[in-house]
């Protein structure tokens, strides 16, 4: 599956490559961005392993949606960033909920 275009290291070939199922080029991708990601959430939440976690994450979700999201610009760091700030507001969000339902459950 992971064919033709040698050489293709721009974000938007990779990633064609990845929709088309290339696990090598959304994998040239992570290589690309992971680092940047991670820094971008660590900067957010001042915690590595939570970091981490989201950064796994965001790349799942990329993987998830690679057939149906089209990178029309490069990087696609913009677009992954954009994911990885929704990612942690989701993660933020089910936190408050969870904290609000142990506060509402009676003292034993």
């Amino acid at each position: 599956m992971d064919s033709a275009a040698p050489g293709a290291t721009n974000d938007r070939e990779l990633w064609q490559r990845a929709a088309d199922g290339g696990s090598t080029a959304f994998g040239e991708i992570f290589e690309l961005h992971a680092k940047a990601v991670y820094n971008h959430l660590f900067r957010r939440i001042a915690d590595w392993s939570q970091a981490e976690d989201l950064t796994s994450a965001v790349f799942l979700h990329a993987w998830r949606r690679r057939s149906t999201v089209v990178i029309d610009r490069e990087p696609a760091l913009p677009w992954l960033l954009g994911v990885a700030n929704q990612v942690l507001r989701n993660q933020r969000r089910a936190t408050r909920r969870y904290r609000a339902v142990v506060a509402r459950r009676p003292a034993a």
